[in-house]
């Protein structure tokens, strides 16, 4: 697998959790939201460096999530998700020319994904994982139906997504002289003009949003620990 940086936006509040606390912070199975997500990385040996950035007033917690990882530094977090992003990019290795950014609260993406999402950076210069959306979708508007919307073609984002990193500095370039406030990563790509692969992403791999995704995202947990420890 090529080498690659890797960087989790990890400043925002997460008011729809329900919790007391940012969500990134909310412990599960006695470990921090946060810490589970960076787990898995850490036990790539191709993620060279981690970078989270955090909300300035809530550094010391990132501290302690982040203590006796050695690979892995803070920043500070800006207002706006890209800002805080934009933060991370000013600290990647000029010698890493691959970086993933990914959700600081999906914490079971799996090493097989990241696996082929860097062949598909590798190939493409920009990937990101994604799953067919299985709903029937309607555009609506003042409480009415506009239109039904063809689903053949719509699909839902997930992260990680993956970037030649001097194509991302110049999609974050673009963004700030042209006010582009895009809602994921690839979108400020797409903004270039330039292409993005999609790749199939896992239905696993849950973004924690609502309260009852705290619950499912516990039972995966505890179902990857239960096989990790029948497979000893």
């Amino acid at each position: 697998m090529t080498d690659f940086s890797l960087i989790i936006p990890a400043a925002g509040l997460g008011v729809r959790s329900g919790q007391s606390l940012p969500k990134q912070y909310v412990p599960i199975l006695e470990r921090p939201l946060l810490e589970w997500t960076l787990s898995t990385f850490i036990e790539i040996e191709a993620c060279r460096q981690i970078i989270v950035a955090v909300d300035p007033e809530w550094r010391r917690e990132g501290e302690k999530v982040i203590t006796g990882f050695v690979k892995v530094v803070l920043v500070d977090g800006g207002k706006e998700r890209q800002d805080s992003i934009r933060n991370g990019l000013s600290r990647i290795k000029d010698e890493l020319s691959i970086v993933l950014i990914h959700d600081a609260v999906r914490p079971v993406v799996s090493p097989e994904l990241i696996g082929r999402l860097i062949e598909a950076v590798a190939e493409h210069g920009a990937a990101i994982p994604v799953l067919p959306i299985a709903e029937t979708v309607k555009r609506v508007r003042a409480e009415q139906v506009l239109k039904t919307l063809p689903r053949d073609e719509l699909y839902t984002a997930q992260t990680p997504q993956g970037f030649d990193a001097n194509l991302l500095r110049r999609a974050y370039e673009h963004a700030m002289k042209k006010g582009v406030q895009g809602t994921d990563d690839a979108s400020l790509v797409e903004a270039l003009g330039e292409r993005v692969a999609a790749i199939p992403g896992e239905s696993d791999n849950i973004k924690v949003t609502w309260p009852v995704d705290f619950e499912r995202v516990e039972w995966l947990l505890r179902s990857q620990q239960a096989t990790s420890k029948s497979a000893e």
